[in-house]
């Protein structure tokens, strides 16, 4: 393989940012590996944090040229065997590594384009009306398309909400009213843009998730977050709340999906203790 990298016909204000987002996470992971883990030593005159991209190139087996211009986000085609090799090189996860083919705007074999699903069946909205605690459908991109009586309650959904009030990430970030009765918002946000990494590459081509991008962009909170180049899946964090006239209340999430209900997931949430039960005994009368 030569060195010189050869220039990508794809170009655009979308291509162009998910380049940038890839550089700046492979050079991000490339500091945070210890040299001595893959079989480099560290010595006294080293002063890279982590790996120097030559040493990425020799793991991976590829000119230093392809993965510089990798990293300084060069509009470049790289080969998917190309990628998986540089994933492996920077001990990449599994999420990591899908999050990284969908920058480059690759798929692997397996992998199929997604859009967002807007659809939820009349059979799980009743299964959502029926559950006894605050239950949701969301989409790939946290849009809230169906919810129950005690979810509208506690999370204030209401039908006909401009997207941005439907849509869970954005009001994390962006509704100070939200923010403040979530006790422990720090890590329940931080855990929802690790998944948004995931759900970014996979969703690369609906301008509606760019869209949701630039509106958390504008949160000093969120980029904080996101240049932190965290990925994963939905960690099990209980959500720690303050219903105004109720009190605390604290829920766990049992999450669900279903290959019948492609790129949705079920939310059903129960109280984590007897007091947070008692809450929502008291709330669910109102509600009625």
């Amino acid at each position: 393989m030569s060195d010189q990298p050869e220039a990508s016909e794809r170009t655009g204000a979308g291509s162009t940012t998910r380049r940038a987002e890839l550089g700046a996470f492979l050079r991000a992971r490339r500091e945070a590996l210890d040299p001595e883990s893959v079989g480099f030593t560290r010595g006294k005159r080293r002063l890279t944090r982590g790996l120097r991209r030559e040493e990425v190139a020799e793991l991976a087996e590829i000119g230093v040229g392809w993965y510089s211009w990798l990293e300084q986000g060069r509009q470049i085609n790289v080969s998917v065997e190309v990628l998986a090799r540089v994933a492996q090189a920077l001990r990449l996860t599994m999420e990591e590594s899908v999050y990284v083919f969908g920058l480059a705007e690759k798929r692997t074999p397996v992998e199929t384009a997604q859009l967002l699903s807007f659809d939820v069946p009349a059979g799980v909205r009743t299964a959502l009306e029926t559950f006894g605690g605050p239950a949701t459908a969301v989409n790939g991109r946290f849009d809230v398309l169906a919810w129950n009586a005690l979810a509208a309650r506690i999370w204030g959904y209401e039908p006909g909400d401009d997207w941005r009030r439907l849509n869970h990430l954005w009001r994390m970030f962006r509704d100070p009213a939200l923010r403040a009765s979530v006790r422990n918002w720090e890590a329940v946000a931080a855990n929802g843009v690790g998944v948004l990494r995931a759900m970014y590459a996979q969703y690369d081509e609906d301008p509606l998730f760019d869209e949701l991008f630039s509106a958390l962009r504008e949160s000093p909170e969120f980029v904080r977050m996101w240049t932190s180049t965290q990925v994963g899946r939905p960690a099990e964090i209980p959500i720690e709340l303050d219903v105004p006239d109720y009190g605390a209340l604290e829920l766990r999430s049992l999450r669900l999906i279903s290959p019948a209900l492609p790129g949705i997931t079920l939310f059903f949430q129960t109280a984590a203790d007897g007091a947070s039960r008692a809450v929502l005994e008291r709330l669910a009368p109102a509600t009625g």
